[in-house]
């Protein structure tokens, strides 16, 4: 089943108080200026250092000298939506990338919730804190949740700027972006909407290109 249909179907169960939370999502975002700021086709990758899972620092030039690297960012262990998509991109990506490119995922989360999310969902690539959202803003996709969001999730017991970390509402738009090992991005997808992912058989297919194109 394609990602997106799976994702429908989680969709189809938001309460009211959900649906009417996301429309307020929706109507803040301005979707062409993130677009605007965000990384694009062409950009350079800005290099990163951060933690993984098991608390060892990875470098963003160490992954590309290994070939392709794919940065995709999810809000965290509390959106269903993103968990969804690990998942799926674990299935349809781990036999790709045995052939020199790497994946990384990355949230703001901290105090060892990208450990607990791989082994609960057994992943197999590498998952990074993006420690204060600092790569986000880098790579132009950090947003702020709105008020009627931010009193869903805490009435859900969900208390973002503690599993971040740090104050402010601050999460990455869901995003995906493939990057050469030269650093220039090839492929770049952001969804404003969050119940909204890249359909994963365009990875391997921009993959494929680049291999061609060596």
């Amino acid at each position: 089943m394609p990602l997106n249909e799976t994702l429908d179907a989680l969709r189809a169960k938001m309460t009211s108080q959900a649906a009417a939370a996301f429309e307020e999502v929706m109507q803040r975002l301005d979707s062409r200026l993130l677009a605007d700021n965000a990384l694009k086709t062409g950009d350079v990758m800005p290099g990163f250092e951060l933690p993984n899972a098991e608390g060892k620092l990875v470098s963003s030039v160490e992954l590309l000298r290994r070939g392709v690297l794919i940065v995709t960012f999810y809000r965290g262990s509390w959106c269903p939506y993103c968990m969804v998509t690990l998942q799926a991109l674990d299935a349809m990506l781990t036999p790709v990338l045995e052939r020199k490119a790497s994946l990384v995922a990355l949230s703001p989360e901290t105090g060892g919730r990208a450990q607990f999310v791989k082994s609960k969902y057994g992943l197999h690539y590498e998952l990074l804190a993006d420690v204060d959202n600092a790569v986000a803003a880098q790579f132009g996709v950090l947003v702020r949740l709105p008020p009627r969001y931010r009193r869903l999730l805490l009435s859900r017991g969900i208390e973002a700027e503690t599993l971040h970390g740090g104050a402010g509402w601050f999460v990455p738009v869901p995003s995906t972006f493939v990057v050469a090992p030269n650093g220039i991005v090839v492929h770049a997808e952001i969804h404003v909407d969050f119940t909204r992912r890249t359909e994963l058989e365009t990875l391997p297919q921009a993959l494929r290109a680049l291999w061609q194109n060596e």
